[in-house]
């Protein structure tokens, strides 16, 4: 295919899409003619059929280091078009002594430190969504984001529904996100089963590997103490019940 009919002809907007995902997954800079031809099609985009916005998704999740093509989408204004919310955290500042990154800048580094699961991703990708519409300054000056944890899983539902995923993948990525706070709750035996019904024993184990995650997403030094602690309490109560 020569340069003309890349930049001109729109019809290959799925050509667009595999150049996309080649060069997120071989983690390259777009050259200037691919981002030449994204703009034009800029229309095409806009209208990208579900399950091609989804494919390239899962593709950029599943790759090695997922942040690389998120942040390639950011760059060419199509994370926007793609997931508005999202492109909402881009330099969003935390306000927080525990947060050395802006929510975007979070987000991916908690996104690269999860591991090959497609639930887990995007329960990565899209934990701390709803930030930005829950962010306030206590009075020491210092941001919160009381209930960004439920208002994000209500967020992710919304983004996945439109990506034509079904309930059960939907319901799943929604709790790990609902509950990716529960490592400050002071557990007892009725709170984990509560924990437990909530995400699922399938899922349980993501939810740890999530909140491990998030933690590697912060200010150094890392404290994983009360996710081992509720891990611990989980694995016994599975194990005592079977």
């Amino acid at each position: 295919m020569n340069k003309k009919d890349f930049l001109n002809n729109t019809i290959n907007i799925d050509y667009i899409l595999d150049k996309i995902i080649d060069i997120s997954i071989l983690e390259q800079p777009f050259d200037d003619d691919l981002i030449e031809a994204i703009s034009i099609n800029k229309e095409q985009f806009e209208n990208l059929d579900q399950d091609k916005l989804k494919y390239l998704f899962e593709k950029i999740l599943m790759s090695q280091k997922p942040s690389f093509g998120i942040r390639l989408l950011e760059e060419v204004n199509l994370l926007g078009i793609f997931i508005p919310e999202l492109q909402k955290c881009v330099g969003f500042n935390q306000r927080n002594p525990y947060h050395n990154y802006d929510v975007f800048d979070h987000i991916l580094k908690v996104l690269d430190n999860t591991p090959l699961d497609l639930t887990l991703r995007w329960a990565a990708l899209l934990h701390d969504i709803a930030k930005p519409l829950t962010f306030f300054l206590d009075k020491n000056g210092k941001g919160r984001f009381f209930g960004h944890d439920i208002k994000g899983a209500q967020v992710a539902r919304k983004i996945l529904g439109r990506l034509g995923y079904q309930e059960e993948f939907i319901k799943a990525v929604a709790a790990l996100i609902e509950t990716h706070m529960s490592r400050y709750n002071i557990m007892k035996e009725k709170g984990i089963k509560k924990l437990i019904d909530k995400v699922g024993e399938e899922n349980i184990e993501k939810l740890f590997q999530l909140q491990r995650a998030d933690i590697k997403g912060k200010r150094e030094p890392y404290d994983f103490t009360n996710i081992e602690f509720i891990e611990n309490m989980t694995k016994k109560f599975i194990s005592s019940k079977e």
